[in-house]
């Protein structure tokens, strides 16, 4: 449980080839000029109920069986979403790159547009995946007042 993090950077140390699988996965982010639909919405209340049962995370639904049976039928939804290859943003692994992300938005709140998740390898058991996950958090002098405030100037500050 990281209760304070603000930041995500997913290191790729393998390369995993194109219809492999295994991209990190963003089913509610969204590039410029994007239009909702309707399973857009839906996707964007399965993420918004999920973090009101402190669900940040679809593993904590899918694998560690938290939050009941509805809390994984809503993370399935997400991650299905993302896996279908027409919403959201995938990211490939290849080694020597980095995926950026913040998980809070400016009012300080964790943001359900970092909803991630990673695709399940496709092909042989030769097929690997490996990531170092660095976390940044929020400063103790800021966690009690300042908290919006801080993570709005962090994403000011990298250009977002």
């Amino acid at each position: 449980e990281r209760p304070f993090r603000y930041a995500t950077a997913i290191i790729y140390l393998t390369d995993v080839a194109e219809g492999c699988g295994g991209s990190t996965v963003f089913p509610l982010a969204e590039g410029p000029g994007f239009c909702p639909e309707v399973e857009h919405f839906e996707a964007l209340q399965a993420a918004s109920d999920l973090l009101d049962k402190s669900i940040d995370h679809t593993d904590r639904a899918l694998v560690r069986d938290q939050g009941g049976p509805e809390a994984k039928v809503l993370a399935q939804r997400l991650v299905e979403r993302g896996e279908d290859g027409t919403a959201g943003v995938s990211v490939r692994p290849q080694k020597g790159s980095m995926a950026i992300f913040w998980t809070r938005n400016d009012q300080g709140e964790i943001d359900p547009y970092s909803w991630h998740g990673g695709e399940r390898l496709l092909g042989s058991k030769d097929v690997q995946k490996c990531t170092l996950q660095k976390f940044k958090e929020i400063p103790a002098q800021f966690r009690d007042r300042g908290m919006a405030e801080f993570v709005c100037g962090t994403r000011k500050r990298a250009g977002q």
